[in-house]
């Protein structure tokens, strides 16, 4: 009988790993099922339980891996006091997957849990595999969540007055309320692998990230994913999105402070570079992490 995982979410973020995890798995021959808040009955048949973190309070079952995945710290407010949280009243796993260092010093666990990285950002072969509208319906794009957290409102109000003429495309965004009206679509909420043919409706993307913790740290998903379809990207200025355009040899229009470098003029006299992105499709992710040997070890030697 093939391995079965149980890949569990709790929280309200749109997690696009899940259909990726799915896809490569059952690659590998293993079966995955994605359950959100599940009861303890439900994961009776499960070899492995593998938790997207969140607050864990499921009991241990003998015989059943535990595994606790950390792609990013919690977030604001309160970000330090809510991974103290977790850390404090996580059921211990048997293995723990972050997706850097750095998430994993601000989780700052001190336990000999083994501890796995799984690299990011990762991006489906959905965007890599194709290639941006020759006449774009749109000048801009954002993708993602509009939660306060993220400051995404007042920068995108500030990127709309900068910008007068411009049509911005919101993709996966569920708060409208965004004026001009006028200038401003919304998709809602859809499924990730119509997110590729969304994204070619415009220019450029957008990559609106607070200069502060744990954003600025943090690997954007969204930036990396404008890049594989071919958009040019224009990027708050924050220490990660930096290092990413200099790993990957990119060139990125970065916004100053109060945006006052951003118009029409600059972006189009601007030598925009899309980054290298090899290694970085999900499969070689999650092949490189060495998670699934380590499963399949553990199960046999139990």
């Amino acid at each position: 009988m093939p391995l079965q995982i149980a890949l569990i979410h709790n929280g309200p973020a749109f997690k696009p790993e899940l259909t990726a995890y799915r896809a490569f798995f059952a690659s590998r021959g293993v079966k995955a099922e994605v359950f959100r808040r599940p009861r303890p009955h439900e994961l009776r048949d499960f070899d492995v339980e593998w938790h997207f973190t969140g607050l864990d309070r499921l009991p241990r079952q003998k015989g059943r891996i535990k595994v606790h995945e950390y792609t990013s710290s919690s977030i604001p407010p309160c970000a330090r006091w809510k991974n103290r949280l977790k850390r404090q009243f996580n059921m211990r796993p048997d293995l723990r997957v972050f997706s850097d260092r750095f998430i994993r010093d601000a989780f700052a666990f001190r336990d000999e849990v083994p501890t796995f990285y799984r690299p990011a950002p990762a991006v489906a072969s959905g965007f890599l595999d194709c290639a941006p509208s020759s006449e774009p319906e749109f000048d801009l794009v954002y993708l993602g969540t509009l939660h306060r957290s993220r400051r995404a409102v007042p920068m995108l109000r500030r990127v709309m007055d900068r910008l007068p003429e411009a049509r911005l495309l919101v993709v996966n965004g569920l708060e409208p309320f965004l004026p001009p009206a006028e200038r401003i679509h919304y998709t809602g909420l859809l499924p990730y692998e119509e997110v590729p043919q969304a994204l070619r409706r415009a220019r450029y993307g957008l990559n609106l990230v607070p200069n502060r913790f744990p954003f600025h740290r943090q690997a954007s998903l969204k930036l990396a994913e404008y890049a594989a379809v071919g958009l040019r990207v224009i990027s708050t200025d924050y220490p990660w999105a930096r290092q990413f355009e200099a790993e990957r040899r990119g060139r990125f229009f970065f916004l100053s402070p109060g945006m006052r470098n951003l118009s029409e003029a600059s972006l189009a006299e601007f030598d925009f570079r899309g980054p290298h992105l090899h290694g970085l499709r999900w499969e070689e992710v999650l092949d490189q992490s060495g998670v699934l040997p380590w499963l399949m070890e553990r199960i046999r030697s139990e």
